[in-house]
């Protein structure tokens, strides 16, 4: 089959297509619909399917790695596509292992490890929830157990650097910090990926 072929086909299934919010979504995403689906390009693929679960305009969607496949440009347009139907009262459930694409496009997340949920958050909350992201080097030799004080989330070491999760209060650990020496620090507030992190790494511990 085409791709013209087979959204014909889903169409007469379904019946509830719009025609011409189809059309729009044919050109946003620019699928030539007239080559056969078995000689789509992966990339190629994910836009028909991403049009075809769009093509109904359903109350909910939901997706898995709706963007996997896509180029830039592309990922861009499905954002604004994402952001153009919750406007319009839909509800889209994603699943994505790129943080910073849900960061982007969603307003609550929910944290899956070992097949449980952990944590459903409106992302915002989450992240201030989170706190801080601090990264240290010493020009001396300073022990984790050190660090490790009231409001630190979690603690890691790489290649010279402790990277410490930090709860909303950070006085504990800028003051614990401050009784080294210092070679570099950076603080920054925390993303969903360090969210995440503190959570996987949180849940391995116990």
């Amino acid at each position: 089959m085409s791709g013209r072929s087979l959204l014909n086909f889903l169409g007469d299934i379904d019946q509830n297509v719009d025609k011409d919010f189809l059309k729009e979504l044919v050109e946003r995403f620019a699928l030539d619909l007239e080559k056969r689906v078995k000689d789509y390009s992966r990339g190629m693929k994910q836009k028909l399917a991403l049009i075809q679960a769009f093509m109904t305009r359903p109350e909910l969607v939901i997706l898995d790695e709706p963007t996997s496949g896509l180029d830039p440009l592309m990922q861009q347009e499905f954002y604004n596509l994402v952001e153009e139907e919750k406007r319009g009262g839909r509800t889209i459930f994603m699943s994505s292992h790129n943080l910073a694409e849900v960061q982007k496009v969603c307003d609550r997340v929910g944290i899956i490890r070992d097949g449980s949920m952990i944590v459903i958050e409106e992302v915002d909350t989450l992240r201030r929830k989170a706190g801080k992201i601090v990264k240290v080097s010493f020009s001396e030799d300073v022990e984790e157990a050190h660090l490790k004080v009231d409001g630190v989330v979690s603690i890691s070491r790489s290649e010279g650097y402790f990277t410490i999760a930090v709860g909303e209060n950070i006085d504990n650990i800028v003051k614990k910090i401050s009784e080294f020496k210092i070679n570099d620090i950076v603080i920054q507030e925390a993303t969903l990926e360090d969210v995440f992190l503190t959570y996987y790494q949180g849940e391995k511990e116990k």
